[in-house]
């Protein structure tokens, strides 16, 4: 089955993650980072606020830990994509 160029989540069964059809890089796989993409691709709008993720998936951490951590979260996701369908604009972070 061919897939279109972006990126392809599979989350029913083990997690698979495909980024122009091709496996995607094992930076992208972590667990956060795949959390990230699935929760922000289901989201109304497919967008969320930064705090309401921070909140959501950085809980267990201080708020600059937290911020952190979703940066290099984030970062790493879009780096790996490159794709042109994610804006980080503003206080929110949508995907297309």
């Amino acid at each position: 089955m061919s897939r279109p160029a972006g990126v392809y989540c599979r989350v029913l069964g083990p997690v698979q993650v495909t980024v122009a059809g091709a496996d995607a890089p094992p930076e992208l796989l972590w667990r956060k980072h795949v959390a990230l993409l699935v929760y922000l691709a289901r989201s109304p709008r497919r967008r969320r606020t930064r705090e309401h993720l921070v909140g959501l998936l950085w809980s267990d951490r201080d708020e600059k830990q937290a911020r952190h951590s979703h940066y290099m979260s984030s970062g790493a996701s879009w780096e790996t994509i490159r794709c042109g369908r994610t804006s980080t604009r503003s206080a929110s972070v949508r995907t297309a």
